[in-house]
């Protein structure tokens, strides 16, 4: 919800500190953001145990900036087009566009000054790691990739799930194409471009483990921790899966919410909810001239979830910035989400479908 100011004069303090609540606001609802923030630290922190001279740290805190304010600006693009559209304009998406796309720009950028800065520093110490490796004999690399063979095998069979080439854990794609990247490293030997091969391989053998992710194959957490377990739609004991918190969550459906359509009522609802495979789907209210005939924010939410695939049980959380009408709550109850989150009053409560809905109407109380 957007603050009034007063038409006075703000003061320097008020005014870093609305700048500051900016900031916190893109952290808090994009994502895009939040990784980029992390990727930043992580640079710094290596800046330090590097320690590279004044004008590559020049250069490292240039890029960050601009990478950070690119984002900052498209979001804000992004608000401005919500805001001036109520419904599918192609300028309004390509203003969108334009401004990832300068993102983009910017993320080239900045790895392409981290090359520059680290390449040589990192080629350095690994370099020396390598060498040791590389004098290991050729018996025991053999041994280590059909020991690994043997146990990406095994570890399927005990799992049950999932095919040899599809599924299952661990992820045999995954292990391939790490495995080929550190071959090919070791024999590339002490070569002058050994760094940016190894670096251009494993780049290769990350878009082989998105490609899983994406595919649906394997979850995110899954790939980061040597391999997937089961297909998404399946990781119904992995709630920590790419994890969002509630705060997270209220802070989506908060911004969903100014997409509502509510000229009557001018009430605007947005709904948030986290599904077992860590994606966020949203909704909000839709408003009719004959008011019947309205649909509630958590109703297209689940809509536009069915649509896409998802069924009752693939839902974790739902975030709603208002208390949920009776026939929502019997929405939520059909679903089968394990917790609802929602204001009212003031607070933020924290209930399960049965408490919001004793009593509920199931399936079961269907005439045979």
């Amino acid at each position: 919800m957007i603050r009034p100011r007063r038409t006075s004069t703000i003061s320097i303090f008020e005014s870093f500190n609305f700048a500051i609540e900016g900031i916190i606001h893109v952290l808090r609802t994009q994502r895009n953001m939040r990784i980029h923030f992390g990727a930043a630290v992580a640079v710094l922190v290596a800046a330090l145990a590097f320690d590279v001279s004044r004008l590559e740290l020049i250069a490292l805190f240039l890029a960050i900036a601009f990478v950070l304010i690119a984002e900052m600006i498209n979001t804000a693009i992004e608000a401005a087009v919500d805001v001036a559209s109520t419904s599918f304009d192609p300028m309004a998406k390509l203003a969108k566009d334009i401004g990832a796309g300068a993102v983009l720009i910017a993320a080239i950028n900045a790895i392409a000054v981290g090359y520059l800065v680290f390449s040589g520093q990192v080629a350095g110490e690994s370099s020396r790691l390598l060498d040791r490796l590389s004098e290991a004999p050729a018996e025991l690399t053999l041994i280590a990739l059909v020991l690994t063979t043997a146990l990406v095998i095994a570890l399927k069979a005990f799992s049950g799930r999932g095919s040899p080439l599809r599924g299952g854990w661990p992820s045999g794609h995954a292990a391939v194409a790490f495995a080929a990247w550190m071959a090919v490293t070791l024999v590339l030997g002490d070569t002058e471009h050994r760094f940016l091969i190894s670096s251009l391989t494993l780049i290769m053998a990350l878009l082989v483990a998105q490609t899983r992710i994406e595919a649906g194959v394997h979850s995110t957490l899954e790939v980061a921790s040597g391999g997937g377990a089961r297909r998404a739609r399946d990781a119904r004991h992995l709630p920590g899966v790419l994890r969002v918190t509630d705060a997270e969550l209220l802070a989506a459906a908060d911004a969903i919410a100014a997409r509502a359509y509510a000229p009557y009522s001018r009430f605007h609802v947005g709904c948030a909810v986290l599904c077992r495979d860590g994606r966020v789907v949203e909704g909000v209210n839709v408003e009719n001239a004959a008011y019947p005939l309205g649909v509630c924010a958590e109703r297209t939410t689940f809509s536009r979830a069915i649509a896409e695939g998802y069924a009752p049980g693939d839902f974790v959380v739902a975030a709603i910035t208002a208390s949920p009408c009776g026939g929502c709550r019997q929405w939520l109850a059909e679903m089968a989400v394990e917790r609802v989150v929602f204001r009212n009053g003031g607070r933020i409560v924290e209930m399960t479908p049965g408490e919001l809905l004793p009593e509920q109407f199931e399936a079961d109380s269907l005439p045979s």
